[in-house]
């Protein structure tokens, strides 16, 4: 039983660790594979960054960091207008 419930505890830190390195990030006005790579190619040249996703159809950007690491939502909602789109808050 006490392996158990360490197992448990084991895998509830690893989940809570992973959310923590992965945000995502409502846009608006990317509309074709050309906008997903503008997005994916800055948001990769960011320090921080390890990943990302853009999810069209959702109109959703994934962000996966670094270990320890993480952009400010204002640098988020930065990198997005700069990049010539609408920055609709984040929301994970």
């Amino acid at each position: 039983m006490k392996y158990l419930i360490l197992i448990f505890t084991i895998l509830s830190l690893q989940i809570a660790i992973a959310k923590t390195n992965l945000t995502t990030v409502k846009v608006q006005g990317m509309v074709c594979a050309f906008c997903a790579q503008g997005v994916t190619k800055t948001m990769n040249s960011q320090k921080e960054v390890k990943s990302t996703h853009v999810d069209l159809d959702s109109m959703e950007v994934h962000i996966t960091y670094h270990e320890g690491k993480k952009l400010s939502d204002a640098a988020l909602k930065k990198i997005i207008e700069d990049s010539g789109f609408k920055f609709d808050g984040v929301i994970k």
